[in-house]
Order: C-alpha cells, then structure tokens, then sequence
C-alpha cells in the first residue's frame, strides 16, 4: 500500500486512542457547565488561537449572544475584566504554554467562573 492509503487509517487509530482515554463524567461536566453558563467565553493563545477561533465560530450558530471570543475584538484584558461567576470559560493550551495563555487561565478562577481547559495533558491543570 501507499502512504496515501495508510496514513487516513493510521489518523483514525490515533484519534479512537485519545477518544478512549477521555473521562466521560469530564466531558459531561463540561456540556453542563455549557448548557447553563450565561455566557461562555473562548481563550486560545499563539498555537492555539486557530482551534479557539473555529470554537467560537461554531458555538455562535447555537449561542450568538452569548458566546465571546477572549481578545476578539479587542485587548484580551478588557474581556478578563468582564469575567463573571455565571460565565463558563473554555482555555485551550497545548505545550509549550504561552505566558499570557497561563496568566489567563488564573483569571476566570478569581471571578468565580466555571473553567473548562482541553490541553494536551491531563496534568496541565489551570492554576
């Protein structure tokens, strides 16, 4: 076979791994805290930012008014500052962590926000 062949199989292997290691009480959490946020803000830095970027865009077809992208439209402290405890907030960060994407992820936690932070390891906990 050819690596075109190959390499789609070898994708979904990988994929049907990192699914199986999910925690299924985590991922309904998370689609509780979703569901009754009354807004839900979206922080993605550096490599990141796309997948929070393509996040917010497809969260907005279902919650236009209340689904915010942090730095959007303007200085990512601006949005930081409008944290609210009835707000969920969704930080993706994979390694190496940006020092802005770490000093964002303490913030929601002050304010009382629910925090929801995919990663690339279960160890990279908001703190």
């Amino acid at each position: 076979m050819t690596a075109g062949v190959v390499m789609p199989g070898a994708m979904l292997q990988a994929d049907l791994h990192g699914l199986s290691r999910l925690d299924p009480a985590s991922i309904d959490t998370a689609a509780k805290a979703f569901h009754t946020a009354a807004r839900v803000w979206i922080a993605g830095f550096r490599s990141c930012r796309a997948l929070a970027t393509l996040l917010h865009y497809q969260l907005r077809l279902f919650r236009p008014d209340t689904t915010r992208l942090v730095g959007g439209t303007g200085p990512e402290d601006l949005d930081i500052g409008a944290f609210r405890p009835s707000d969920a907030v969704i930080i993706i960060g994979f390694a190496p962590y940006s020092r802005t994407g770490i000093t964002t992820a303490r913030e929601p936690r002050a304010a009382g926000c629910t925090v929801i932070a995919p990663a690339d390891t279960p160890a990279a906990k908001p703190r």
